[in-house]
């Protein structure tokens, strides 16, 4: 996944519990009622049993899918002794198991060395270690099985099976594959990335982690990571494996040289989570495999993958572009943590790395003045502290391990008590055997290579438009480019705001051909999409190239909002749209939809953050399959796909 994260599979729920049978009695009686029927009636347009879409029983929430509830990981994972292994003999064994699994081979045809895993057994490793290390590793990763560790009946292993499955076919929207590759991988990222989600919705509500989730919330996260936990042991083990030696050559040293991306353009939660997941795995014997034993516990493993991730994220943020050279953090964010107590070795060590990262760059900013090394780790760890959040959220779902209570420590020192992980730097940077960690730390810096899509730390959260506070200044912004009554008797063609980037959308022609229509911005920037198709409306067609399948619009003629969901997967091709309020309001606190009482209209900053949060959080589908349940003449008033 890359660090942009310009998409990703998000994963929602209204979080009703049903059971089993009652949902499939449920279900197939919608099923069959929408077969009978000869014709679309009203109330049906709003969900597609052909796509597996039913609406709650409960709520009437849009849904595509069900999520199995599991019980506590804990009871499926057995006792054993705790392996007492440092950080570094941790590292030293899986860059044994991640060189002793590469192999090559020569390609005729192509004339090339083609490099691939074949996992290497635990027995193998553990001879090229120290006796202590290699009983500890043993410990770590070594799998007898449990008689006590009751399996999941055929029932539940097939529910858990097809939910994956369309967490894969919905996510990336391509047709039913039971057998792909590709099916765990997306169930762990989409579980990685709804968890971002969830964090920022949190951060721009200014709340802490350790604050009280929706009970919706909480109970997504943890019947998701619990779900995402055991695929993997239902998974071919030997998949697994080798995606977990993908995974880890992106961190650890190899002897091969291996095309993999470079560091600085990878999300590091994404691998975090996939790697939590895949790690058990990685010496599963095909005797015991598959097997519940092999979900993670929250051991050691967790405890060292955090800090390598943590470490990795550090020269991460330091090798972005600009970041050692930007002005000074805001008081907004500088406020967000204490000050903090200068530590000489905590400088030294951030000295020392920033030396070795401007020395590595090909092409350093010259004329850019270098920030204090105090600034530097403020900013640091300000830009440390999303994935800090995500890990902690993540770990406190899977392992089950309550929040700290309340110790007068700011949060980011609170979550590294919480993660054991060090607050200062240097102890974190630092390990126990130098050799390893500078090892690393110089292996990434060398490594690093120009960033695809540079991504500027601390990361914000994504904003919709800036809309002025009048609208009669919006309506006069708009005017400069287009003339809105040439439209005035075609509201498909009224002129449109998309929110998401702030072009202007609006037919040009009334002809039925492939005209081209006009994307200007507020200031006056105007330009074009080519071949855009006949049945498409400029809206739909915006909608696909700016922001996939979900549009936010402001219709300016109309005062307000348009939202879109299209729906494309090569099979069916629609359009749902609604329209709503526009976030602006007169003098006596009401909307004046269409304009028809005149009164000058005002910004409401609390109903556009109310539509920011609907927008972070992916509920437009919802919100619009709601509205066309309540609003059921819209369904035959509006052609959607034509705005």
């Amino acid at each position: 996944m890359s660090n942009d994260l310009h998409w990703g599979v998000h994963v929602s729920s209204c979080g009703h519990a049903i059971h089993a049978s009652c949902w499939t009695k449920y279900y197939n009686s919608i099923t069959s009622q929408d077969h009978r029927r000869t014709l679309r009636m009203r109330g049906s347009a709003n969900y597609d049993t052909e796509r597996n879409e039913f609406l709650c029983p409960l709520c009437q929430t849009l849904s595509n899918t069900i999520i199995p509830i599991l019980p506590s990981l804990r009871t499926f994972a057995h006792d054993r002794k705790l392996a007492q292994m440092s950080f570094s003999e941790w590292i030293d064994g899986l860059e044994k198991a991640l060189n002793g699994s590469i192999e090559s081979r020569y390609e005729i045809d192509t004339h090339e060395q083609q490099i691939f895993f074949n996992p290497c057994p635990l027995t193998t490793i553990t001879k090229m270690m120290a006796e202590r290390a290699a009983q500890n590793f043993q410990l770590l990763f070594g799998f007898a099985g449990d008689s006590r560790v009751q399996d999941f009946s055929d029932s539940i292993r097939e529910r858990l099976m097809s939910f994956a499955k369309n967490v894969y076919m919905f996510g990336l929207n391509v047709d039913p594959d039971e057998d792909n590759d590709r099916i765990p991988t997306v169930l762990w990222t989409s579980c990685a990335y709804t968890i971002q989600s969830i964090e920022q919705l949190l951060r721009i509500d200014s709340k802490s982690i350790f604050s009280q989730l929706s009970l919706r919330q909480s109970e997504l996260v943890t019947c998701l990571i619990k779900v995402a936990a055991v695929y993997g042991s239902l998974h071919d083990s030997d998949k697994i494996k080798k995606h977990c030696l993908t995974l880890l050559s992106v961190l650890l040293l190899s002897r091969t040289n291996i095309q993999i991306p470079s560091l600085i353009d990878i999300d590091l939660f994404h691998l975090l989570v996939s790697l939590c997941f895949t790690l058990p795995i990685l010496f599963a014997s095909k005797e015991t495999s598959p097997s519940l034993t092999n979900v993670p516990p929250g051991n050691l493993n967790d405890l060292y993958l955090v800090r390598l991730i943590v470490m990795a994220h550090c020269i991460q943020i330091l090798s972005s572009q600009g970041f050692l050279y930007e002005t000074k953090i805001n008081d907004n964010q500088q406020a967000k943590m204490e000050k903090t107590i200068n530590d000489d070795d905590e400088l030294k060590t951030l000295q020392k790395l920033v030396e070795k990262i401007i020395k590595n760059q090909t092409s350093p900013s010259s004329l850019a003045l270098l920030l204090p090394i105090e600034e530097i780790r403020d900013k640091l760890k300000l830009s440390l502290f999303p994935l800090l959040r995500c890990t902690a959220l993540f770990y406190h779902h899977l392992t089950g391990t309550s929040w700290p209570s309340e110790s007068g420590l700011d949060e980011y020192s609170t979550i590294c008590h919480y993660l054991a992980l060090p607050i200062c730097l240097s102890k974190l940077l630092d390990a126990e055997n130098e050799r390893f960690s500078n090892d690393l730390i110089n292996s990434w810096i060398s490594n690093l290579s120009t960033s695809k899509s540079p991504v500027k730390y601390p990361i914000l959260v994504n904003e919709l438009h800036s809309l002025p506070r009048e609208y009669i200044d919006l309506m006069n912004q708009v005017s400069q480019g287009v003339a809105p009554y040439k439209y005035a008797r075609d509201e498909a063609r009224s002129p449109c705001i998309c929110l998401t980037c702030g072009d202007v959308v609006v037919r040009s022609s009334s002809s039925s051909t492939a005209t081209v229509p006009h994307l200007m911005t507020t200031n006056n920037l105007i330009s074009t999409l080519l071949n855009m198709d006949q049945t498409m409306g400029p809206c739909n067609t915006h909608t696909q190239h700016c922001c996939g399948s979900i549009g936010l619009y402001l219709r300016v003629k109309e005062c307000s909002l348009l939202l879109l969901s299209i729906i494309n997967d090569g099979r069916i091709n629609k359009t749902r749209g609604t329209f709503m309020a526009a976030p602006y309001l007169d003098d006596y606190g009401e909307t004046d939809q269409n304009l028809r009482r005149g009164n000058p209209l005002h910004l409401c900053d609390e109903r556009y953050r109310t539509l920011h949060r609907r927008w972070l959080s992916h509920a437009i589908p919802e919100e619009i399959s709601r509205n066309m349940e309540f609003n059921n003449t819209s369904i035959y008033t509006h052609n959607w796909s034509q705005f």
